[in-house]
């Protein structure tokens, strides 16, 4: 039985399927299973997003602070899943 769930692009308050059609496996670095399957975004999916950011008109500080939690969990090694 396989229990690894695929989680799409988190774009906007929604969930979206990826226009790459590409999805990468995320790893439990303890077991070597793979917990998690993950769409990877396309450069088209990326300027969706930045635009949706634009015409919400989130605050810079509020993007900002996106990004270093993206950061942070790219520095350890974590994925932040839906």
């Amino acid at each position: 039985m396989n229990d690894v769930q695929i989680h799409p692009l988190y774009i906007h308050g929604q969930y979206v399927n990826a226009t790459s059609g590409v999805s990468f496996d995320s790893i439990n670095p303890a077991n070597g299973k793979v917990i998690a399957t993950i769409q990877q975004a396309s450069q088209q999916d990326i300027e969706k997003a930045v635009q949706n950011v634009l015409l919400k008109g989130l605050r810079t500080q509020d993007i900002k602070m996106s990004n270093e939690v993206a950061i942070s969990t790219k520095e350890m090694g974590l994925a932040v899943i839906g």
